[in-house]
């Protein structure tokens, strides 16, 4: 029988709520799996010697079904497997959940299958070229099939798989949870692998494509907890990370709950990736750590990885996510692709709390990597993002905040690139007026960003219902910068500067009304009484000014105005206000027909 690799070079683990539980004989004996039956393939399993059951596979597939399978503190079952690729099937017939409190050793691919529940203790071990541990049932024929897609199925409100001790599969190697609800405060370890936590009553394992595990039908369970949730570590460097919880669009769910360490750094040219996902109705709450960073070591300096987070209410409260990489930054997603684009699902809401940090640097010779926090309703976002560019070479990354509405007030963005060019954060709700709270943001955070104000006419589609706005840039407060990065208003409809913008350096500055050609530029570029835009810094060291798509020259001083005399067909603004008084011209300041 042909094995895929890919599919049987891992090992699953279940377990279910009983952690602080030890199944135990009558006498006070730990107990060892029971009542073994071999339903397919070649299996013989010795009888108990001491504390040790030893159980030895000859085929490449096989099929035992018991009674019970559970392992007692200070036991050990050894599963000696053809190989790497081989893989057991462990079902239990019987109604007592499995609970692992001893060591479970194998050479192979292990399937502890009990739909009374799965529960690996602090005092479990399970170690095996992969494991999968699940609540929800898998046919013979599928698993004997030997194709790269795996599929479970529940009764509706399958019991819980839980770990609080440690699983550790071979090197490419897979672990996976699945059940009506998951939960990991121990340790799971799978080194260039795949580790998969999942909720859901039907469930796919996927060994050969880039997603691993697919849950789908939403679970019964109706508890307050999380479906799914790690508050302990998850580590699969150069390998993929999934943590799903299936729930339904009209039945909000506390979906995903992540208050521990989950790591799959990019190391050895291979790239890590994080994907936590809470589905249509669910709430994804992330407090610990999210690491798809680079490997920094001597000759390793590749790229970061990525990370992705959907769901329907998102929410990151004291999180610190990582996709920085010596030779880039990686890719983080929350809520959504850019400006709303590409297949991942889209947020209802997105907060990020001021303790929260986002790193997406390059932190030796590279650019920096890209962050987009999108969602269809409301977006705050507050902490702390960066992408910058490397010590040694490249340039700033790109930042996206987007939503119906946007709150950045208070959020620090660094894309500065000391041997290059500065990156972007682009701002774009439906419509913006830039208050006393977010003009210092964008006066502070241009120090190292060039910052775009985009305005759209409304109507993302998703989740969160958008109605149409008109798009206009209002600035009601002061903006000031220093820097020679730029600023730019973008409006789908108008813009109104209703209070100073002073660029004081080398600065650059773009205003963009109408930028849908449907709608006729009429008088929507306006400026309040006292509040322009003024040039204050050394006249032609690198300042810009552009208002749709024109450049224009500015004029520093009463000679520039007579300069323009020597081209009447360019385009001229004055960079500040300029004193005329007490002196005498002969001659019009403008030429007839200028």
């Amino acid at each position: 029988m042909r094995r895929s690799h890919s599919r049987f070079g891992a090992v699953l683990l279940a377990s279910t709520a009983l952690s602080g539980v030890e199944p135990v004989l009558a006498g006070g004996i730990s107990i060892l799996p029971t009542g073994g039956s071999v339903a397919s393939g070649s299996v013989t399993i010795s009888p108990p010697s001491g504390n040790t059951l030893n159980i030895r596979q000859s085929s490449q597939g096989a099929i035992v079904n018991w009674q019970g399978f559970s392992i007692g503190q200070g036991n050990t079952v050894n599963i000696h497997q053809p190989g790497s690729s081989a893989a057991l099937l462990n079902r239990v017939t019987g109604s007592t959940p499995s609970t692992i409190a001893g060591r479970l050793n194998a050479n192979g691919q292990v399937y502890l299958v009990n739909p009374n529940g799965v529960a690996i203790t602090k005092t479990g071990v399970v170690r095996a070229a992969g494991f999968v541990a699940s609540t929800l049932g898998v046919s013979n024929e599928d698993f004997l099939s030997g194709r790269a897609r795996l599929k479970f199925k529940g009764g509706g409100a399958s019991k819980a798989v839980t770990n609080d001790g440690v699983i550790r599969v071979g090197r490419g190697g897979y672990a996976a949870l699945i059940g009506g609800t998951v939960s990991n405060s121990g340790k799971i370890l799978a080194l260039m692998g795949k580790v998969g936590l999942g909720s859901g009553e039907t469930a796919t394992l996927d060994f050969s494509g880039n997603g691993f595990l697919k849950v789908a039908a939403p679970t019964r369970f109706n508890g307050k907890e999380a479906l799914v949730s790690n508050t302990g570590t998850i580590k699969a460097d150069g390998g993929l990370v999934v943590i799903e919880a299936a729930t339904a669009r009209e039945a909000a769910r506390n979906a995903v709950n992540i208050s521990g360490l989950v790591q799959a750094r990019s190391i050895g040219g291979h790239s890590g990736a994080i994907v936590i996902g809470g589905g249509a109705g669910g709430a994804v709450n992330v407090s610990g750590r999210l690491d798809a960073s680079s490997v920094s070591g001597k000759g390793d300096l590749g790229k970061g990885g990525r990370i992705a987070i959907t769901g329907r209410e998102i929410a990151l409260r004291s999180a610190a996510v990582d996709v920085s990489g010596g030779a880039g930054g990686g890719k983080v997603r929350i809520g959504g692709g850019p400006q709303g684009t590409g297949k991942l699902s889209h947020a209802a809401s997105v907060r990020i709390d001021s303790a929260t940090t986002i790193k997406a640097d390059a932190t030796a010779n590279g650019e920096g990597g890209s962050v987009v926090v999108w969602s269809d309703g409301a977006t705050s976002v507050n902490g702390r993002i960066t992408a910058r560019g490397g010590a040694s070479g490249g340039a700033g990354g790109a930042v996206e905040t987007s939503g119906k509405t946007v709150d950045f007030a208070g959020l620090s963005v660094d894309t500065s690139a000391p041997r290059g060019g500065a990156g972007i954060w682009l701002i774009d709700p439906v419509n913006l007026t830039v208050g006393a709270a977010a003009a210092n943001t964008i006066s502070g955070n241009l120090a190292s960003t060039n910052v775009t104000l985009q305005t759209t006419a409304g109507g993302a589609s998703g989740p969160g219902v958008q109605t149409p706005g008109a798009g206009d840039i209002t600035i009601a407060s002061a903006i000031s910068w220093s820097s020679p990065q730029s600023l730019t208003l973008d409006a789908y409809h108008a813009i109104a500067i209703n209070a100073p913008v002073t660029i004081k350096g080398a600065g650059k500055l773009s205003l963009n009304a109408a930028a849908d050609p449907m709608i006729p530029t009429l008088a929507l570029l306006s400026f309040a009484s006292g509040a322009g835009v003024q040039f204050t810094g050394a006249p032609n060291t690198g300042q810009a000014l552009t208002i749709n798509s024109q450049s224009y020259t500015l004029l520093y001083s009463m000679s520039d105005v007579l300069g323009v005399n020597s081209n009447l067909a360019g385009h001229y603004a004055l960079a500040k206000p300029l004193d005329a008084a007490g002196t005498t011209y002969t001659q019009a300041l403008i030429a007839p027909g200028g």
